[in-house]
């Protein structure tokens, strides 16, 4: 069987990106800057009135934008999601056969595809209001066990936490990593999911992770520090190696012995969708394809650049492979 330089799990949605001001969040009761979840009422009430501000439409998913990176790259993913027999589930499938990604091809079942609009102001920050539809039922049925196993790392990301059978699929996917000796990475996502759902990330951590990503929100929320080298500290006790993107100044990363920082190019940013996760995307196929961590974070940090001026979580493969000199 081919052997996968990640195996990725994530929510499987529908991204569709608008351009608005600060008056729409006040004017909506729309906490800025974070990922909420809402019903599909509340989404449908949103979305009709984000009409006008529309930019763009694509598959996406956290972990989805990362594997996409490494697909572009000339790596080797496979990505298990869940989506429904409608519209957008197709719409989504086929965008992830584009992107030459293998994926869990069951029957599709009855049920709305998951959801995200994605906010972005003049400040180039990005806010979230997902409805995750049947992606809320991910469960260990959309595994591909063997796939799993001949994969050189599992990628995680946080957002799936809030779901008990997502929860109950990571936890099982980790498992036989760890058997297996599959490298475990996981993605905090967002600070709600620290704030919300800390418990269900300690389970999958479960005394230690290989690779965690994380931004200085998140590790901050995490570790209840708010300085940088006491969040270094604390997180050494809970992952083996770890990244803390630190925005506009690049990342710091800690190979298991050495902690470095790494700076980024000045940029004109317009949208930070999708930034943490081209990094990661980036990150992993340096690390996988045998680069330093610091050579995979230097790329990152430029491959983020790109993605951050322009709009959307994606760069054009060509653009991409002659930013990160691949």
């Amino acid at each position: 069987m081919t052997k996968f330089d990640v195996y990725g799990m994530g929510n499987g949605l529908v991204d569709t990106v608008y351009r608005v001001d600060q008056t729409f969040f006040e004017k909506n009761r729309i906490e800025k800057g974070v990922m909420e979840l809402i019903n599909e009422e509340r989404y449908r009430s949103i979305s009709q009135k984000l009409g006008p501000f529309i930019v763009e439409r694509s598959g996406g998913g956290s972990v989805a934008n990362s594997m996409i990176a490494i697909s572009q790259l000339g790596g080797k993913g496979f990505y298990s999601f869940k989506v429904a027999d409608d519209n957008d589930g197709h719409f989504y499938r086929e965008d992830m056969t584009a992107a030459n990604l293998k994926f869990n091809n069951k029957t599709l079942e009855k049920g709305t595809t998951g959801r995200c609009m994605v906010m972005v102001t003049p400040d180039a920050d990005r806010t979230m209001n997902t409805f995750l539809g049947i992606t809320e039922q991910f469960s260990s049925n959309e595994l591909d066990i063997e796939a799993l196993k001949n994969s050189n790392y599992l990628y995680i990301e946080g957002y799936l936490m809030p779901s008990p059978t997502a929860l109950e699929a990571v936890i099982k996917a980790s498992r036989i990593a760890k058997l297996t000796g599959v490298n475990r990475a996981l993605s905090f996502s967002d600070p709600n999911m620290v704030k919300f759902f800390r418990k269900n990330l300690d389970l999958v951590i479960d005394g230690g992770i290989d690779l965690l990503f994380c931004n200085l929100d998140e590790a901050s929320c995490y570790t209840n520090c708010s300085e940088l080298t006491q969040i270094v500290q604390k997180l050494k006790i809970v992952a083996q190696k770890f990244v803390i993107t630190l925005g506009s100044k690049g990342a710091l990363v800690y190979d298991g012995t050495n902690v470095v920082e790494v700076a980024a190019k000045k940029v004109n940013a317009i949208d930070t969708v999708g930034a943490g996760d081209m990094f990661a995307g980036v990150f992993l196929h340096g690390i996988t394809s045998g680069k330093s961590f610091v050579d995979s974070a230097m790329k990152g940090c430029i491959a983020a650049g790109e993605v951050v001026s322009r709009y959307g979580a994606r760069v054009e493969t060509e653009i991409l492979k002659k930013a990160v000199e691949l």
